[in-house]
């Protein structure tokens, strides 16, 4: 279960972190004469909308997919594990 919390948050948390620092980054090079006062203010009228919009692209693939790939995954190599003991007991036998 935690395992579960920890790949379906960790994707949407760290965009918390992520996005003020790439939209720096963008602002720099789309405005390179804007003060820094301009920048602040554009990265506190437009946060929640940006980092809203790329956790709605993060949530989906990440985190939803990442805990369907480790389920998958994890079926998988117990059903190859099972496939595998079946046929070394028929075969010894």
């Amino acid at each position: 279960t935690s395992l579960r919390i920890s790949q379906f948050t960790c994707p949407i948390l760290s965009q918390l972190v992520i996005t003020p620092v790439q939209v720096l980054g963008l602002d720099f090079y789309n405005r390179p004469l804007a003060s820094m006062m301009d920048r602040i203010r554009f990265q506190l009228a437009n946060y929640t909308s940006i980092v809203g919009a790329r956790i709605s692209r993060v949530a989906p693939a990440y985190g939803i997919g990442g805990i369907g790939n480790t389920y998958l995954r994890n079926q998988w190599r117990i059903f190859c594990q099972r496939r595998k003991e079946r046929n070394t007991t028929t075969t010894t036998s």
